[in-house]
């Protein structure tokens, strides 16, 4: 089957990128005896500091007579936003020219942890909409299998998933210079939190508690809650896909800060993540009640702990 490579494609606020083609079920080339779809093959995105906002194109076939493949394509425009993902699939009807495919118009809405085009990670449906102009109840059950956990546009590879969260931080740091020159306004303020602990290539025992401490810019008054995106690199030096977690005002400004990172027992688990050996990095953002920008990430490191430390004989959480 043919591989493409990724094409990365930039724009003012805009990624394009081209991605690898492999077949969901039979394949689209291949003998076919129900309909299939390939995943996404080029997805832009647009990112601001409220919305994610994505488009992407997939290429699908039924089977056609005498073992013949009838191809179309599948248009997906989808959403994030405080939680929630939505996804509108498009198939549009074959032209008067062409052989006859299945069409029709499909919304989906998700409640979700996370961003799922950034993360890859499963979400829960809140409600998901048939097409009633569907003739082939077949491509229907393909569509409902495809976007049963995530919406089908984020079934993205990890290479993909990373240049898309690239992007994002370009987009946002763009924003915060377009506003800065403009004066902002009354709407957003574009100040990020201070990140005092962990301070830059400071260096950790894994599995032992990493205090984050956070403080509030200058003049921000009231704030409730911040969101903290902690993440690794992997073994080809790359970060991976940061995981989101929600830290109070309280514990992140408390003395000790947030200690609920970094421990072994369970609270050291952030979603795949513990505190193993190598290379993290973090950063904030205030969210309630109002948003701030994100702070720039401070990178610190987790290392091995002594033998002594494993038996536990010595005690403390960083060095």
């Amino acid at each position: 089957m043919t591989h493409v490579s990724a094409i990365n494609a930039f724009c003012i606020g805009l990624l394009l990128v081209a991605l690898p083609r492999y077949a969901f079920g039979a394949g689209v080339g291949e003998d076919l005896y129900y309909p299939a779809c390939n995943p996404v093959n080029s997805i832009s995105a647009k990112f601001t500091s409220v919305e994610a906002t994505y488009e992407a194109q997939a290429v699908c076939a039924s089977p056609g007579s005498l073992k013949s493949s009838i191809v179309f394509q599948l248009t997906a425009t989808g959403s994030y936003a405080k939680n929630i993902a939505k996804e509108t699939i498009i198939v549009p009807a074959a032209q008067l020219s062409q052989p006859s495919h299945p069409y029709g118009k499909w919304e989906a809405t998700y409640s979700c942890t996370n961003d799922p085009w950034l993360t890859g990670e499963d979400c829960q449906v809140i409600s998901a909409t048939p097409d009633t102009q569907l003739r082939d109840q077949s491509f229907a059950g393909l569509i409902n299998r495809l976007r049963a956990v995530r919406p089908i546009s984020a079934g993205l590879d990890s290479s993909t998933r990373t240049v898309l969260a690239a992007r994002r931080d370009s987009d946002l740091k763009a924003e915060r210079e377009r506003a800065l020159v403009s004066g902002g306004g009354s709407a957003k303020v574009f100040a990020a939190p201070t990140i005092l602990a962990p301070i830059a290539r400071q260096s950790f025992f894994a599995q032992t508690p990493i205090p984050i401490k956070l403080g509030l810019p200058q003049g921000w008054g009231a704030a409730g809650y911040y969101t903290v995106n902690i993440g690794r690199k992997d073994q080809t030096g790359n970060w991976g896909s940061p995981v989101q977690i929600s830290v109070s005002v309280v514990d992140a400004q408390s003395q000790s800060g947030f200690t609920g990172f970094g421990g072994a027992l369970g609270g050291g688990v952030i979603g795949p993540y513990t505190s193993t050996p190598g290379s993290w990095h973090l950063r904030a953002q205030i969210v309630s009640p109002r948003v701030s920008d994100w702070s720039d990430w401070v990178e610190f490191t987790v290392t091995a702990p002594p033998a002594a430390a494993v038996k536990g004989t010595l005690k403390g959480f960083g060095k």
